[in-house]
């Protein structure tokens, strides 16, 4: 009897069983591939979750640099107290000088008539000491002034408070008929009558009529 050669070819169980086998192995490496992803994937959260923390930290101490400790070196007694220097008051500023207000009255002693010479009563009231002028003027109704300046006294010392002061006057003549007033008149010193110039206080001395 004559014995036939082995074969080397597999049959199909042999076949279907690698395949199996091969299955089974990339299953699992599948498996171990999974698994890693996952670890890398957990991995790599943790590391930003640190670098967040330490990105926190980074921002408040350059927001909140910790202070240097003090040192303190030498005696630490207490310093004396300070004792205050005294302070100078500036001196007030002086007063202003009031305004200067002077009033005056006028009396002749009787009615008066053209050419006549008489003695004109000023009552003047002043609040401050001042050199000034005493004048006498004679209007007619237009207000021309007719006066020719006798008797006018320049340079009298007011006082302060009130005064009487006489003077001459000599009312003019040949004036045309009209009414008359007769005004006594405060000027500044100097200055009796000048162009420019305004009285310091007047007042009417009286009235009289050329027919």
């Amino acid at each position: 009897m004559v014995e036939e050669p082995e074969s080397d070819e597999e049959g199909p169980e042999s076949n279907g069983g690698w395949l199996k086998k091969l299955i089974d192995r990339l299953t699992t490496f599948q498996k171990f591939l999974a698994t890693a992803t996952a670890t890398v994937v957990a991995v790599g959260a943790l590391v930003a979750a640190v670098l967040g923390v330490l990105h926190l930290i980074g921002q408040k101490s350059i927001n909140h640099p910790t202070a240097s400790p003090t040192i303190v070196t030498g005696d630490s007694s207490p310093l004396p107290p300070t004792t205050a220097l005294p302070t100078s008051s500036s001196p007030s500023a002086p007063s202003p000088t009031p305004s200067l207000n002077i009033s005056v009255t006028c009396q002749l002693p009787g009615p008066v008539r053209e050419g006549q010479q008489t003695t004109a009563t000023y009552k003047i009231t002043s609040n401050q000491v001042i050199k000034v002028g005493l004048g006498m003027s004679v209007y007619d109704s237009g207000g021309t002034d007719h006066s020719n300046g006798n008797g006018d006294m320049d340079g009298y010392q007011l006082v302060v408070g009130t005064q009487t002061v006489k003077r001459e006057l000599l009312v003019p003549s040949g004036l045309a008929a009209d009414q008359y007033e007769i005004d006594a008149e405060i000027w500044p010193n100097g200055k009796i009558g000048a162009g420019g110039a305004d009285t310091l206080a007047e007042a009417t001395c009286g009235f009289f009529n050329v027919p």
